[in-house]
């Protein structure tokens, strides 16, 4: 079965490489899937000759998040195990030796926005729409977006994005720092591209050691947040709201919640 996240060279850059996510309609990151990426980012961790790692969705979307569909009939416990995994990957790029830039076209929803914010830099289309949906689905983000988002916007403007599930265009998101830049479709290749250059021509370890000290200053206390996150999540997996919130979505209703 071919990989759902595959490594692919860019022709005449020897120190850059492309981690492409293929699984389409919208590159659901379903368990397969992380997995796929994990063994991709632990392989590119452990070339020497890499600094900088593009991050990007094949066909129509950069990705569209978890796979609903599995959390709604997933037990509590296997629903830990699977944020459990998507927060160990994502905080393999926040804390790699290597410069993530995430490319983003298309749809960052959920896990797929938590994806894109977890690289160094997020350079999307004008046009992109990005999101955290499930607040309306009766759960929170949980694969680091609790812990990463108020550090990147502010806690004020991140309880707004979360608790309205909110869908911002690239164009919006940049004005308020959620991303780096954006960028008309047709300029989004040429845009990342000119960066990861210009980030490879300087020095392989002074990158590490600055990125190092940068993620460090701002999110020391990581670990901890991140335990939380899951603990939480798992309990609210627990919830009649919960399960109401992710059937609904599947049934493609309004949800009814209770408070249970």
């Amino acid at each position: 079965m071919p990989s759902k996240a595959r490594i692919e060279a860019i022709e005449g850059e020897t120190k850059i490489r492309r981690i492409k996510i293929a699984n389409p309609p919208l590159n659901i990151l379903t368990p397969e899937t992380l997995k796929d990426l994990q063994d991709t980012i632990t392989a590119i961790e452990g070339d020497r000759e890499v600094i900088t790692v593009i991050v990007e969705g094949e066909g129509r979307a950069f990705s569209a998040g978890a796979d609903v569909k599995l959390l709604a009939k997933t037990p509590p416990e296997e629903a830990w195990e699977y944020i459990k995994l998507g927060q160990t990957i994502l905080s393999k790029i926040i804390f790699g030796g290597k410069i993530y830039i995430a490319k983003v076209h298309g749809y960052a929803l959920g896990g797929g926005l938590e994806l894109a914010l977890a690289c160094d830099i997020t350079i999307a289309e004008k046009q992109a729409r990005l999101a955290f949906p499930e607040i309306t689905l009766g759960i929170h983000p949980g694969w680091t977006g609790t812990q990463t988002l108020p550090k990147i916007v502010g806690w004020k403007r991140a309880l707004e994005l979360i608790l309205t599930g909110k869908t911002l265009s690239g164009e919006e998101a940049e004005k308020i720092g959620l991303i780096n830049m954006a960028v008309e479709a047709e300029k989004l290749e040429e845009t990342v591209m000119g960066i990861a250059k210009t980030i490879i021509g300087n020095a392989p370890k002074t990158l590490a050691n600055a990125k190092r000290l940068i993620r460090e200053a701002a999110w020391r206390s990581l670990e901890e947040g991140l335990e939380m996150e899951r603990e939480s999540f798992k309990k609210l997996m627990e919830t009649r709201d919960a399960r109401e919130g992710l059937k609904a979505f599947i049934e493609k209703r309004k949800p009814i919640y209770t408070g249970e």
